[in-house]
């Protein structure tokens, strides 16, 4: 295992606070097995939220902003959450107990 990723989710006011949440806990994770904590935010989204999500205790953030995104599907989210698991080889995966958390980290 190479990272603890957490997924995070933007809402009408930016981050959403559960992904904030569920940051604490990969934070606690990636400490207890020395690795690294890796944020993932995608959609469309500003460049506040993406600062806001880095600034929340992530050792890293990757952003897949792109406009084919929009809508973002379950099989849109859950094709990127996929890539970004395997590329970073996580083997810890947190998202928000929330509608979309449970589509893409099912």
């Amino acid at each position: 295992m190479s990272v603890v990723l957490v997924i995070g989710e933007v809402g009408p006011e930016g981050v959403r606070p559960e992904s904030l949440e569920a940051v604490v806990a990969g934070r606690g994770v990636a400490d207890g097995l020395g690795v690294p904590l890796v944020g993932l935010l995608f959609g469309a989204m500003t460049g506040e939220a993406a600062t806001t999500f880095a600034a929340s205790g992530l050792d890293r953030l990757i952003v897949a902003d792109d406009p084919r995104l929009v809508p973002l599907t379950t099989e849109s989210g859950t094709a990127v959450v996929g890539a970004a698991v395997r590329d970073l080889q996580a083997g810890v995966v947190l998202a928000a107990g929330t509608t979309a958390g449970k589509d893409f980290v099912p």
